[in-house]
């Protein structure tokens, strides 16, 4: 930024002029915001003197990565201001740091006339995890458990299975019990 002052006959004048300016774009993926610095032609800053400084941790950018910055979810959100720095650059720009939040999602199908005494009953089981409303893959579940109860219709006592160590995968799970 500059400030230029003209003064001539009693009169004085003053103009800001700023040259050149830094963005940051930024997206929530599963593992962490990407960010990334834009200079004023909209092209995509890198290198060793290209980051980003939030919450006292300075954050680098990744030239090998296309000058991607990885910043990691917190415990707690927090919106604030960030400094966003490339070669001798730096300027302020606002950022809002989310938490992980994870939500999983089953459905299952289990046919009714398959609950008779004495046979086996199939339950397919369909999941989807997500983290921050991105879908992420099932094989980041590890030591799944689940366990199916059933009650009785007549004395309703319950009936209690779990089957451990389950291999996830994005299809459907055929559990038999």
């Amino acid at each position: 930024m500059f400030v230029l002052e003209f003064i001539s006959n009693g009169y004085s004048s003053r103009a800001v002029v700023k040259k050149g300016t830094l963005s940051l774009i930024t997206k929530s993926t599963i593992a962490g915001h990407i960010c990334y610095i834009l200079d004023e032609e909209r092209n995509i800053c890198s290198g060793e003197k290209t980051g980003i400084y939030f919450d006292d941790n300075y954050f680098k950018s990744e030239p090998d990565k296309g000058g991607r910055i990885v910043i990691p979810y917190e415990k707690y959100p927090k919106n604030a201001k960030c400094i966003i720095i490339h070669n001798s650059f730096a300027q302020m720009a606002d950022f809002n740091r989310l938490t992980e939040t994870y939500d999983l999602k089953v459905n299952y199908i289990l046919h009714p006339e398959a609950l008779l005494m004495g046979n086996e009953a199939k339950v397919l089981i369909k999941t989807e995890l997500t983290v921050n409303d991105w879908p992420c893959d099932l094989k980041l579940l590890k030591n799944t458990k689940v366990k199916l109860t059933t009650t009785s219709f007549i004395d309703n006592i319950p009936v209690t299975k779990t089957f451990e160590n389950i291999e996830i995968k994005n299809e459907e799970i055929e559990l038999l019990f």
